[in-house]
């Protein structure tokens, strides 16, 4: 199937007014992290054998215009002409299959979320809608690690002195929605009381009240994460303590 793509808007088409189904409650939700690609479905089997689809509209929030289209018209629907608008230009393609026919939006963006609605016109039945809603995660940006002046990410620590204190401020910047912030030994959560400060960083403080000689040697990693749809950042420290002998 060969795609034409128009972005001022599809010429020669006037809407017939169709009443949108404003009582929908519950929105179907689809997920995807920023530069992924997300794929929405939409049911344009006709309502009977003697039916066919004349039109596929697609619209984002509240907006008149579609901003993508099937033209099915003057053909079957398999043979209808594309038009994506700018919104979504070249990164968005209308697949049809008999058993799944979805729109794939593909390098997704931060302003790709929203609310969208699939509309299908058929020749002879009643018009159909059925809204959906897209959520784009936009991970972190950045994760370090500070103590005291210092600033650093994936370092060896040390030498702390057996018996000190010792404080760890891991601050990530970024991401929508806020990451939660956690640190770690191995697979041992050792503190999870993160808190969100102004211009978007989430900051966990960890204090060790007590360096004790097990800690020798041991790895502690904080971890930032949004969605369960990436690999976490982390930053690890490599604690080096100078343990006091005992005779």
């Amino acid at each position: 199937m060969s795609f034409g793509f128009m972005f001022v808007g599809v010429p020669g088409i006037k809407l017939k007014p169709v009443h949108i189904l404003d009582d929908q409650t519950e929105y179907a939700e689809y997920y995807s992290v920023v530069g992924d690609r997300v794929v929405l479905p939409c049911n344009i089997t006709p309502p009977s054998s003697d039916d066919s689809v004349a039109l596929v509209l697609w619209y984002k929030g509240n907006s008149g215009n579609p901003i993508y289209t099937v033209d099915a018209r003057n053909e079957p629907v398999q043979e209808g002409k594309h038009f994506s608008t700018a919104i979504l230009g070249s990164r968005a393609k209308f697949n049809i299959s008999p058993k799944s026919s979805f729109l794939l939006i593909q390098q997704i963006k931060a302003d790709d979320s929203g609310e969208y609605r699939c509309r299908v016109d058929f020749r002879r039945g009643r018009t159909q809608n059925r809204k959906l809603k897209v959520n784009v995660i936009v991970p972190p940006q950045e994760l370090y690690v500070k103590t005291g002046d210092k600033q650093f990410q994936d370092t060896v620590l040390g030498p702390i002195n057996e018996g000190d204190s010792l404080n760890l401020t891991c601050e990530a910047i970024g991401g929508n929605p806020p990451p939660s912030v956690t640190w770690w030994k191995g697979s041992a959560l050792m503190d999870d009381s993160y808190f969100l400060l102004k211009d978007n960083i989430v900051v966990n403080s960890l204090e060790i009240k007590v360096v004790e000689r097990y800690l020798s040697k041991a790895i502690i990693t904080c971890k930032a994460v949004n969605t369960n749809l990436t690999i976490p950042m982390s930053v690890s420290i490599k604690l080096h303590v100078n343990c006091e002998y005992v005779y």
